[in-house]
């Protein structure tokens, strides 16, 4: 078989897999405490809204859409409330999944800081924001995903300082700012994890017998720099039975997207044992780390600085 044929074959499998796997997502208000915004909490339903549409799978719902369903979420008592209830208003506006989010303040952070070794005792001040998502289906009520995410800003001071006290203002804007500018790739970060995507590897170049890049099909567009992990399936006996398994033995870094479902990576680890794999024919899963990206010369980073 050519290897234009198979990378034509691939592409209809990923394209068949896209159709099954595009589902609709409705990002609902987000609940906002006392002394948040209103315009921050809109920012974020955006930036949750920008970044299904960015994958290229999601149908999303607009606003209009949604406020259909705004009335009931206000009426909530409980958590069975809101997923029993709220999931089947869902669904009557034909959402699949709902995002449901909370922005609170966690109020201000004062604490002391034991001399360690050489250094000595200080004092730390701050603030924090309390960041809740939740993703559910509306055909089981199930929630797929929840975390609470604290977004803190905080400044150390010595024992003795006279500077030592807390700000007049509550939130400060720079934590704000933080928060905005991470929240649609934090948001990317979620939809990964909850609808992991497609990603397989189809074609490789090489420089002796490492193989240096590679091109992927994938069913959700990707952030340049996002590490995806690949695996090899081996089996092991256990108890007469045979029990697959997967073993790390590479990592490629994201270089651009080509296309909706093609990019480019650069293989970061395991080039002999890739390329060894691939040209045997031998099954290789790629998995992308949801949470972390390569950062600068080569290390890891906390994808987006959040949830790492």
């Amino acid at each position: 078989m050519s290897k234009i044929f198979q990378l034509v074959t691939v592409l209809v499998l990923l394209s068949s897999t896209l159709i099954s796997q595009e589902a609709t997502i409705a990002v609902l208000e987000f609940v906002n405490k006392p002394k948040i915004k209103t315009e921050y909490r809109e920012m974020l339903e955006n930036a949750f809204s920008q970044a299904a549409k960015n994958q290229g799978r999601f149908a999303v719902l607009e606003r209009a859409d949604i406020e259909k369903i705004l009335a009931t979420r206000e009426e909530q008592k409980s958590e069975s409330y809101l997923d029993a209830v709220v999931a089947e208003q869902g669904r009557a506006i034909g959402a699949d999944y709902l995002v449901i989010g909370e922005i609170a303040e966690g109020g201000a952070l004062d604490g002391a800081v034991p001399a360690m070794g050489n250094a000595p005792a200080s004092r730390r001040l701050g603030y924090r924001l309390i960041l809740n998502v939740r993703v559910v289906s509306t055909a089981t009520a199930e929630v797929l995903f929840s975390h609470q995410q604290k977004i803190e800003q905080l400044k150390e001071y010595s024992a003795t300082s006279t500077e030592y006290k807390l700000p007049t203002w509550t939130t400060p804007p720079e934590l704000i700012d933080y928060l905005m500018g991470n929240c649609r790739n934090y948001a990317h970060s979620i939809y990964l994890e909850t609808f992991p995507p497609v990603v397989q590897i189809l074609e490789v170049e090489a420089s002796g017998k490492k193989a240096r890049k590679v091109t992927i099909g994938t069913s959700a567009k990707l952030h340049n720099r996002q590490i995806i992990e690949v695996f090899q399936e081996e089996f092991v006996e256990v108890d007469g039975e045979s029990i697959s398994r997967k073993v790390k033995i590479g990592e490629l870094d994201m270089m651009e997207m080509q296309g909706e479902k093609l990019a480019r990576c650069y293989v970061k680890d395991g080039s002999k044992e890739i390329l060894a794999f691939f040209n045997e024919g031998k099954k290789l899963i790629c998995q992308v780390n949801y949470w972390k990206l390569r950062g600068m010369m080569g290390t890891e980073a906390d994808s987006f600085l959040f949830r790492g």
